[in-house]
């Protein structure tokens, strides 16, 4: 098994533009698949924080303190109601001015770009789903029609230009060896995954 991913910005792109035959929205990258899949921010400098200092400090402050979960209305008790919001907290005013006097540099600014770019790949997970139609579900989420698509719009800063969607494949429904047809199968791998991902966005409790 092979997980395959998708830039958000893409397949953005791909829901404003019109098919020429007609397929549903996606098509040319999702198929009706069964699957797992899950959301996670892609860590990728503006061009302008390349050439200015200011621009740079401003970019990664709001990398630290970009939301990477929420718990909303949470019932405590018969009379406690909580929201949480999950952020990697931002930095004290020593680290800010360290910084500051870093990135006047050229060169060694660009070298802090590279290795906050470098750190992609361990972001963990914003959000970890499982649907029988991995195609409808992404065209949902792109369109605000789930909690989750509610949440980039307005909790993460970047919205979707700067995450991306990765899924792997569990059988579709015109295949022989559909491994999950079941949903609390799925929803079993689901779990599993949020739960290792640490996916902050993803409410089902298991």
């Amino acid at each position: 098994m092979q997980w395959d991913s998708h830039s958000a910005k893409v397949l953005t792109n791909a829901l404003d533009s019109q098919s020429i035959d007609g397929s549903p929205p996606l098509s040319e990258f999702l198929g009706a698949d069964r699957a797992i899949y899950m959301w996670r921010r892609i860590i990728k400098a503006p061009h302008k924080a390349s050439i200015s200092a200011t621009y740079a400090m401003d970019w990664i402050l709001e990398c630290v303190t970009t939301t990477v979960g929420r718990i909303e209305n949470k019932r405590v008790n018969h009379g406690l109601n909580i929201d949480l919001i999950f952020q990697p907290g931002t930095l004290t005013p020593e680290k800010r001015k360290t910084l500051q006097n870093v990135l006047e540099n050229s060169n060694k600014r660009q070298a802090v770009l590279r290795v906050i770019e470098s750190l992609s790949a361990a972001t963990p997970a914003l959000y970890v789903g499982q649907t029988n139609d991995v195609r409808r579900r992404v065209y949902d989420h792109l369109t605000g029609r789930t909690d989750f698509g509610k949440a980039v719009e307005e909790h993460i800063p970047t919205k979707w230009e700067n995450l991306e969607f990765s899924y792997l494949s569990l059988g579709s429904y015109s295949e022989a060896d559909d491994k999950f047809p079941i949903e609390r199968d799925r929803e079993l791998l689901e779990l599993i995954a949020a739960k290792l991902t640490v996916a902050a966005f993803t409410r089902r409790p298991g």
